[in-house]
């Protein structure tokens, strides 16, 4: 094999032989820390709530801490966040939405009876009452149900759907004037490693969360429905007294 003048070199092969004796020592001065400090920062799984709210989610959260309070039983009363509480006429919308709802109830008896029920459960606990008829329509929202069916293996469950995003006459609804608060559920993927730490866990279900926290009276005008229980009947108004689920920041209340 030839080599040139420098000693270990082959201008053969073009590398560097290095005889046995030779000893190298290679000094890093790269903090171990520092190069696998972004990788655990980019895989880490945050456990923090979201800490920058926009401005409507902090007017939204202020008002709302502001003013809820507790009644001797300890259940909670909120007020709805509004913006600018400038409704047009719902009425007349909501009346032909609930003869339209009518006619797909008289064509199935078991969503008729079960339809009757829920209205009805909804005011024997307290949840719904007769309202004030003579209230001016402008001052006060409509809003139109339907009912929503889930079925499992054994039995079909009806839900009756209350509807905050149809438009009122003036093309605005009741959604639309509403803050809509910050995400403050924990989020999902964190519960489920929490489950992981423990040998034991427990889980429940709320029944009837939403309903569970009242709406202060002077903002139940917001949540008027029509309803009868036979066409023959007079149609009349009810106020949802609870928080309800058709409205967009009603997550945030619960």
């Amino acid at each position: 094999m030839e080599t040139d003048k420098l000693e270990g070199y082959s201008t053969v092969t073009g590398n560097f032989t290095v005889p046995w004796n030779y000893t190298f020592c290679n000094l890093s001065k790269i903090d171990v820390q520092e190069q696998l400090g972004p990788f655990w920062k980019i895989e880490e799984v945050s456990n923090t709530k979201q800490s920058v709210y926009s401005v409507e989610e902090n007017s939204c959260e202020e008002l709302s801490v502001k003013n809820f309070y507790r009644e001797g039983d300890g259940r909670f009363v909120i007020k709805l966040s509004l913006k600018k509480p400038i409704l047009g006429q719902t009425r007349d919308i909501a009346l032909k939405r609930m003869k339209s709802a009518e006619k797909r109830l008289q064509n199935n008896s078991y969503l008729n009876t079960e339809y009757s029920k829920f209205i009805e459960d909804y005011c024997k606990l307290g949840h719904m009452s007769l309202a004030n008829e003579f209230l001016k329509s402008e001052g006060k929202f409509i809003l139109s149900h339907h009912c929503v069916l889930k079925s499992s293996s054994l039995i079909i469950k009806l839900r009756v759907v209350f509807d905050g995003s149809y438009k009122s006459i003036n093309n605005i609804s009741l959604n639309d004037i509403l803050m809509v608060g910050p995400f403050i559920q924990p989020d999902i993927f964190n519960t489920l490693l929490r489950f992981r730490k423990h040998q034991i866990t427990f889980k429940a279900d709320i029944e009837k969360m939403y309903r569970q926290i009242k709406l202060h009276p002077s903002d139940r005008q917001f949540q008027h429905i029509l309803w009868r229980e036979d066409k023959h009947k007079l149609v009349q108004e009810y106020e949802l007294d609870t928080v309800t689920y058709g409205l967009d920041p009603s997550s945030f209340k619960v």
